[in-house]
């Protein structure tokens, strides 16, 4: 079998990777309008003109580099890009034609089965009881394992409604699977994670709201935050699956999509509507309400994925206990939801804080 050091898969993936979504993102905001992947003004959208929903497929052809690593690791690559290429192609025609949820829902779990031939079936929770993990079977873990794909997914799709967030939020488990695969010597994952998280931050050069910029340039589209959440559902589990990550710690590297696809779906079952209906009961859409600015909320919220990832991963490091970190996880996502009931009144009350902030700053 031969070696390959991470400087190996840096000079075979990361700066060509880099390259192709420059490139690409480029050439593709100037063909998108020919393309029909243009999004259009109005409704619930915040953007005043047309703009290119070709983000996420300038993200996909920079991880092309990745078939380098083919002849390596092929059922891992293999797997991971036929489930990609799927994703990929009913996300475009999701982004120009618009597909129901439904349809697209079937198409994450099939993605999942991909992460199972490859190998990565949840087979335990860790060590939540006692000193033994909590093993699954595979009639729990291989439905748990889909059902982690498709939350992830839907997770991350959701959180993609305002300039710069998604592209923020994504990028803190990026940074923390890109290191913490770096540390365990796992090829694939530093690699993709690598190249997915320089792919993010090329975007968001052209998607946050500078202080120079009115209005993002580009957006991902449906195609972006799919392909985000699929990738990073991939990396987390398979570090959970190869012992570098308890499973727990998995639920912190997404918390911020899960808390806030948690609220909207208890919002909107105690509105008695479907659970895919848009609406503006999203957590970013909480923090505009109370009169934060765009590039504000999204960097708010970023900074509060980091928080949580960050005081996760110190805390396996410092040696607190599984269970801790699982109860104190559902804790803290019954209090969000149980606050969240009632938006309004959250607004008002971070209108008034904000306000109250405001007053002693030009005091």
């Amino acid at each position: 079998m031969i070696e390959m050091n991470h400087m190996d898969v840096a000079e075979l993936t990361l700066a060509p990777s880099l390259a192709l979504t420059l490139i690409s993102l480029i050439l593709l905001i100037r063909v998108a309008p020919a393309l029909g992947l243009m999004d259009s003004p109005g409704g619930r959208k915040h953007h005043a003109r047309q703009t290119p929903v070709v983000g996420g497929l300038a993200i996909a052809i920079g991880l092309l580099p990745l078939l380098a690593l083919l002849p390596f690791q092929a059922l891992t690559v293999s797997s991971w890009f036929m489930a990609s290429l799927m994703l990929l192609l009913v996300g475009l025609a999701d982004d120009i034609w618009d597909i129901s949820p439904g349809q697209k829902l079937m198409v994450q779990l099939l993605s999942g089965v991909f992460l199972i031939t490859a190998g990565l079936t949840l087979t335990d929770l860790g060590y939540l009881i006692g000193d033994d993990k909590l093993q699954l079977s595979l009639w729990v873990g291989v439905p748990l394992t889909l059902f982690a794909v498709a939350t992830a997914i839907n997770g991350m799709n959701m959180m993609d409604g305002i300039d710069g967030l998604l592209g923020l939020v994504a990028a803190v488990p990026l940074a923390v699977v890109l290191w913490l695969a770096w540390r365990a010597g796992l090829v694939f994952e530093f690699a993709l994670a690598g190249s997915l998280l320089l792919g993010l931050l090329v975007f968001l050069l052209f998607n946050f709201r500078f202080p120079w910029v009115s209005q993002a340039s580009v957006f991902l589209g449906d195609t972006g935050s799919t392909l985000v959440g699929f990738n990073t559902a991939w990396l987390v589990i398979s570090l959970a699956v190869k012992g570098v990550i308890p499973p727990v710690l998995a639920l912190y590297l997404m918390a911020l999509p899960l808390f806030d696809m948690m609220g909207v779906i208890l919002r909107r079952r105690l509105r008695g509507v479907s659970w895919a209906t848009p609406g503006r009961d999203h957590l970013h859409h909480i923090l505009l309400d109370a009169g934060f600015s765009v590039p504000m909320t999204s960097l708010l919220l970023a900074a509060l994925a980091l928080l949580f990832a960050g005081g996760a991963v110190l805390s396996c490091a410092l040696g607190v206990s599984e269970l801790l970190l699982f109860v104190v996880f559902v804790a803290l996502m019954v209090a969000y939801v149980l606050m969240s009931r009632s938006v309004q009144r959250v607004v008002s009350a971070l209108h008034g804080m904000l306000s109250r902030v405001r007053q002693n700053i030009t005091a």
